[in-house]
Order: structure tokens, then C-alpha cells, then sequence
């Protein structure tokens, strides 16, 4: 496993993306939440003892769909206007879609940390391509050159090299393993990088409600 912030973004830089966040149900810093947080707070149990593994908190937990120029550092920033009409453009788009469930799990060693990988694969990687689409229409065909599927989430990231063959068996341990996750809006947000904490932080820009009826697997 390797550093997941081996080569920093530039100081500043920050990534327009459409996410999904989910719902841990906490309406206090010690709630057990849904099904879904004891996924990830055993995870991060499992973590704790491991120097080199970092937890996401929950502030920072995330679905990518998908970022606008990633990794294109030396393109200009996004202006305001075009930031609105790629809002006005994923809000028509939200419009369409109803919500539905993905299950999270169970936990994966990656290259850079350990997620929740996605499954089923549809409705998802339609709700991805109409999302990529949108941006390609507002941004170019160069911006959605990165494209983050199959769908995952990030619970922790290595913050050095490790050799995960001593705990890898161990996290299948980790029971509940899998749980639901309802993807019932969209958010567009300001995505940087907080390098001496190990994780990624969001500025929301506009949530967007899942609110039509399209059903799954037909968009």
C-alpha cells in the first residue's frame, strides 16, 4: 500500500466534482448511526492499532460520480459562470432520476487505503455517464478525461507505505461487513486536498435532489 498523498496537487488547487454523500444517520458525535457507519467504525476500529492507515471522517466520506479536469493543474480555475450552468445542467439532470440503493462493502486493501466498493454496477455507471455528459457539455470533451469507476468509497488512506500482507486476512474479519447505501441527491463541490490529515475536504457548492422516475437500470 502506498502513500495515497505520495504526489500532492499543487497548494490550492482544488477540484470541481459531483458527489454522493451518504446518510450515517448520527445525530450525535456518539451515535451508532445506520448499518452503513458500523461498516466504517469497524474499519476504523480495525485500523486504529496499524500506524500508517488513517481514517476518513465522516465530514470527508464520499461517493465520487465524477471531477471536472482532474489532475489538469496548469488549466485555469472554472469561472463563476461556468460553475452556474453546469449547476443549472446537473439540476435538470437530478430532475430525471428517482433514488436507489447501492450496496457498500465488503472492505477492500487498495493501492492507497481501504474502500467500499460499489455494486450493483447499474443504476450507478448510467447515473455516472449522464453525469460525464453533462460535464462534457458545459466543460469540453478534456474535462472528464479521468474516470473514477467502478464506484468506491475511501474509509481509510495509507499516509506511508505499507506492507498489508500482515493484516489483510484480518479485515475480513470485520463484521457487518456490507450495508446499503441510498443515493438520493447529487452534490457539486469544491474538492481539495488536507495533505497532514490524509484525506480530501469538500466545499458543497449546490445539492441537487434525485426527484424524477426513471427506473432503475432504464436511463
Amino acid at each position: 500500500m502506498k502513500n495515497a498523498f505520495e504526489n500532492p496537487w499543487p497548494d490550492g488547487h482544488r477540484e470541481l466534482t459531483v458527489l454522493a454523500l451518504p446518510d450515517l444517520g448520527r445525530t450525535t458525535a456518539s451515535d451508532d448511526g445506520t448499518r452503513l457507519a458500523k461498516v466504517i467504525d469497524g474499519v476504523r476500529k480495525f485500523a486504529a492499532p496499524i500506524p500508517g492507515l488513517a481514517p476518513v471522517p465522516d465530514a470527508g466520506l464520499h461517493l465520487t460520480i465524477q471531477p471536472v479536469n482532474h489532475g489538469l493543474f496548469n488549466m485555469p480555475p472554472l469561472g463563476l459562470d461556468t460553475v452556474t450552468t453546469l449547476s443549472e445542467e446537473l439540476r435538470n439532470l437530478s430532475a430525471d432520476w428517482s433514488p436507489f440503493s447501492l450496496r457498500m462493502g465488503s472492505p477492500v486493501i487498495g493501492r492507497t487505503g481501504i474502500t467500499l466498493d460499489t455494486d450493483p454496477e447499474q443504476p450507478f455507471s448510467h447515473l455516472v455517464d449522464a453525469v460525464r455528459q453533462a460535464i462534457r457539455s458545459v466543460c469540453g470533451p478534456d474535462s472528464i478525461g479521468h474516470d473514477t469507476r467502478p464506484g468506491h468509497m475511501t474509509i481509510v488512506c495509507a499516509n506511508r507505505e505499507l506492507e498489508t500482507d500482515d493484516f489483510a486476512s484480518q479485515l475480513r474479519r470485520v463484521r457487518p461487513s456490507h450495508a446499503d447505501m441510498m443515493v438520493r441527491s447529487l452534490v457539486l463541490a469544491w474538492v481539495g486536498q488536507n495533505v497532514p490529515e490524509t484525506c480530501y475536504e469538500f466545499e458543497i457548492v449546490e445539492r441537487f435532489k434525485l426527484a424524477g422516475s426513471v427506473e432503475a437500470g432504464n436511463e
